[in-house]
């Protein structure tokens, strides 16, 4: 298996366990978008850096999954730079 492969498999296996932990409260397309929105959060942090989380100006996670691929990568660039 190929790794993206490999990453869609661990995804799905995850879905379903979310899925019976909540009983069908939530579809499936939620917790998938919920996944997605953490993914992006997760990566900015992880290539800022620890240090360098409290100086970002966005404030919620909301405004986080907004941001477009170019402004994602904006905001690791400028602060990996320091």
């Amino acid at each position: 298996m190929r790794k993206k492969e490999m990453k869609n498999k661990v995804k799905e296996m995850l879905v379903d366990e979310i899925m019976e932990k909540v009983r069908n409260e939530i579809s499936r397309k939620s917790i998938k978008h919920r996944i997605r929105k953490a993914e992006r959060i997760y990566e900015i942090f992880n290539k800022i850096g620890e240090d360098k989380i409290n100086r970002i100006i966005i404030s919620t996670a909301e405004d986080f999954i907004k941001l477009t691929i170019g402004e994602k990568d904006k905001i690791i660039e400028e602060f990996s730079k320091e």
